[in-house]
């Protein structure tokens, strides 16, 4: 016997399921921005259960409204409500034809809703129910997403919709996460969110959203982000910029980059030279490079003064930029300087570019901006 062909709206079904439970996952995090109090707790008696109130999250894109197609929600909640008279009950739900609405409904209504059910529940019960409960009808899926976006943007004091882009993406799979963990440990607060931010902040992009963007506008969203002046003059800040290698980054590639990075930021008189450290280069190759740069006149200082001298932390935070004459315009640290400088400088901006062959690259520098690319020689397309 030959399958059936499903019908388009039996093949649609599967999508408008999985953004059902998008849109609910959204919910949640707007409830759990925009109370930062209370712990919640995903898919566990119900969407999300707090101290206070139990939510049920209903979506329905190519629905009408039709008091039926509440009945199972309203039942499963007003059954609560029979053990807990104290948490409120909320119904949370979209329909095609309902705008925006907070309903709290008549004893009348609640009855056309149950139907043939309405004689199973004592009028005592409804009305504890009815006392306890609010039915919420919600803006479409988009202006949802784009409100949460607003909220993200403002609790965590992002610079774009790109950035909140990214830390949406995180904890819509953070809830997936915790969704799929054993009932007892469903559960998340604001401090939760925030913690997974800064973490995403040490990964602002990772490669799934250098493929999500498109190379080139990954790209110039960093430039634009973090590397594009945002005042007529450069600040006079202290800068670190950390560059883990690949496989086809060459030492002339490097020496480019430096340039690149010193001619941004070295102004004599007015910005301090940039601190640089080469990431996973060997010490042979390191010594190799160093005089390689001498020899193009890219004078640096790297904390000494003669061969086999000893690290100087004076001579490494020196302003260089405001001695006369000066021909040492950026800062080259060594792993074990690199240490040192961070425990003793004041950075105010951090930055460690990392290709995507490289999977582990922590140099151990707290709050450092972690910026993923496709490979290291982009680090030339963002400061050109």
């Amino acid at each position: 016997m030959g399958s059936k062909t499903k019908s388009p709206h039996q093949m649609d079904g599967g999508y408008y399921a999985l953004k059902g439970y998008v849109f609910q996952f959204d919910k949640s995090l707007i409830e759990i921005i925009e109370d930062r109090t209370n712990k919640f707790e995903i898919e566990k008696v119900q969407d999300l259960d707090t101290h206070d109130y139990y939510l049920q999250v209903k979506y329905k894109e190519t629905q009408n409204y039709s008091p039926s197609k509440i009945k199972k929600p309203i039942l499963q909640l007003l059954e609560l409500s029979r053990h807990n008279s104290v948490k409120r009950l909320r119904l949370f739900c979209y329909f095609k034809d309902r705008k925006r609405a907070t309903i709290y409904l008549t004893m009348t209504e609640l009855n056309t809703i149950l139907g043939s059910e309405k004689r199973a529940h004592s009028k005592e019960e409804k009305s504890k129910f009815l006392a306890l409960f609010t039915l919420e009808f919600s803006d479409d899926f988009n202006s949802q997403f784009e409100y949460l976006l607003e909220r993200i943007i403002d609790s965590f004091n992002l610079k774009s919709t790109d950035e909140a882009l990214i830390y949406h993406a995180n904890m819509r799979a953070h809830l997936v996460e915790i969704a799929l963990k054993n009932r007892d440990s469903r559960t998340i607060d604001f401090q939760d969110l925030k913690k997974l931010v800064s973490e995403t902040e040490k990964t602002v992009f990772g490669a799934a959203y250098i493929k999500y963007m498109g190379n080139s506008k990954y790209l110039a969203h960093l430039r634009r982000e973090y590397f594009t002046h945002k005042k007529p003059n450069v600040r006079d800040v202290a800068r670190l910029f950390v560059i883990t290698l690949d496989d086809e980054l060459s030492d002339a590639d490097i020496a480019t980059i430096i340039l690149l990075i010193k001619e941004k930021y070295y102004i004599a008189n007015v910005s301090g030279a940039p601190y640089i450290h080469i990431d996973g280069i060997s010490l042979e190759r390191l010594a190799l490079l160093k005089i390689d740069l001498w020899s193009q006149d890219m004078k640096f200082c790297d904390g000494t003064h003669f061969s086999e001298d000893e690290f100087r932390l004076k001579s490494i935070k020196e302003d260089l930029h405001l001695i006369p004459n000066n021909d040492l315009t950026y800062k080259l640290l060594s792993a074990n300087s690199l240490v040192i400088a961070n425990n003793e400088v004041d950075f105010e901006e951090k930055y460690h570019f990392i290709p995507s062959s490289v999977l582990d690259a922590d140099v151990g520098i707290e709050n450092i901006k972690k910026l993923h690319l496709e490979n290291a020689r982009d680090i030339k397309e963002i400061f050109k």
